[in-house]
C-alpha cells in the first residue's frame, strides 16, 4: 500500500500561478543586457526564447554548455548564478495567497490528503506548505526535490550524463551546494500508487525515473514485476503525446509493455472528455483511500500501534 505524488510545474500552472519560464523571461526580473556577457548564456537564452514556441530554460543551459565548451568558465558561472538569483526573485514576487480551487490540481490534492500513507515529491520552487496551509496535514511527508524560494536554495541546472568540461561542472544539479538526496527512486518502488501531476518527465530529470520505468516495463530483470497504478496528469493531448515519447525513450521503446504490466492512465486537464474521466478517477481514488486507511488501521491495531 501507499501513494506517492510527484509534482511538476504543470501543477502550479493549473492552480493559476505564472510560473512558466516564459513568464520569467518576459518579466522585469530576467537579467538585463548589462548582466549579459556578449554572446554569453543570458543572450543565448533570450534569443532561444524568441524563436521557440515551447521553451525550457534548463535545456537551453545544456545546449549552450555543449556548444560553447571553449568559453571561459568564470564568465559562464557568473551569468549562471545571476540567472538562478533572478529566477528566485521573480518567483518570490508572485502572489500565492489565492489559487484556483476548482482546478484539477486542487481537487486531486484534497482527495489525496485523506490518505494515511501519502508522500509528496515537489519539483517546484513555490512555497507549497504556505499555499496549502489550511489543507496539508502534519503527517504528510513533503520533499522539495530542487529546493524552495522560502529557503533561497532553488536548484537549476543540467543532468549528470551531459558531456561537458570539468570546469563547467557547476552547471550540474548534483554539484549544487544545496542538493540533497530525497530517495525518490526508493519511494517509487515502495508505493503501489504513483501519481504524476504536471511533470513533463523531461531529459533533465530522467535519472529520477528511468530505473522505475525500465523495471515496470520489464527491461530490468526482476523475479516478479509488482503491478503499479501509474497515473499521469498533464495539460492536453499534445503534452500527453510528448510524455509518451519520453516514456518510449526511458523504457527502451517498451511503452506497450509498460501499459500491460501496470494500470497506466493519462489524463489531460484541458480536454473536456479527459476531465470527465479524471473526475471519475477521483471517485475511484477516494474509495481506494477509504479502504486503504481501514486496512492500515487494522494493521496498526494488530501490531499494537495507536491509530489516529
Amino acid at each position: 500500500m501507499g501513494k506517492v505524488l510527484i509534482l511538476g510545474n504543470g501543477f502550479d500552472l493549473d492552480l493559476g500561478f505564472k510560473t512558466k519560464y516564459k513568464d520569467f523571461l518576459e518579466s522585469k526580473y530576467f537579467p538585463s543586457s548589462e548582466d549579459s556577457i556578449h554572446g554569453g548564456l543570458i543572450e543565448h537564452i533570450r534569443q532561444a526564447s524568441q524563436i521557440k514556441q515551447w521553451f525550457d530554460l534548463e535545456n537551453e543551459i545544456k545546449n549552450y554548455a555543449m556548444n560553447n565548451q571553449g568559453k571561459d568558465s568564470s564568465t559562464l558561472k557568473e551569468e549562471f548564478n545571476c540567472l538562478s538569483q533572478k529566477l528566485n526573485e521573480y518567483l518570490k514576487s508572485l502572489p500565492y495567497n489565492t489559487y484556483e480551487a476548482s482546478s484539477c490540481a486542487c481537487k486531486l490534492l484534497k482527495v489525496l490528503i485523506e490518505s494515511q500513507s501519502l508522500e509528496i515529491f515537489n519539483f517546484n520552487y513555490t512555497p507549497f506548505k504556505d499555499i496549502f496551509s489550511d489543507v496539508i496535514k502534519p503527517n504528510i511527508s513533503i520533499k522539495h526535490v530542487h529546493g524552495t524560494i522560502n529557503d533561497d536554495n532553488i536548484i537549476i541546472g543540467i543532468e549528470d550524463e551531459v558531456e561537458i568540461p570539468e570546469a563547467f561542472c557547476f552547471l550540474l544539479k548534483s554539484h549544487n551546494k544545496h542538493y540533497r538526496s530525497v530517495n525518490l527512486g526508493e519511494s517509487l518502488f515502495k508505493n503501489d500508487d504513483v501519481i504524476f501531476f504536471g511533470h513533463s518527465l523531461g531529459l533533465t530529470d530522467y535519472y529520477y525515473f528511468s530505473n522505475f520505468f525500465l523495471t515496470q516495463s520489464g527491461n530490468i530483470r526482476s523475479e516478479n514485476i509488482v503491478k503499479k497504478k501509474i497515473t499521469i496528469v498533464t495539460y492536453n493531448y499534445e503534452s500527453a503525446e510528448n510524455i509518451l515519447l519520453q516514456l518510449r525513450k526511458m523504457n527502451n521503446k517498451s511503452t506497450l509493455r509498460l501499459f500491460e504490466n501496470n494500470d497506466l492512465r493519462i489524463y489531460c486537464t484541458k480536454e473536456k472528455d479527459s476531465v470527465t474521466q479524471f473526475n471519475s478517477y477521483l471517485g475511484e481514488l477516494r474509495d481506494d483511500i477509504k479502504k486503504e486507511n481501514l486496512e492500515l488501521a487494522k494493521m496498526k491495531k494488530k501490531s499494537g500501534i495507536r491509530y489516529r
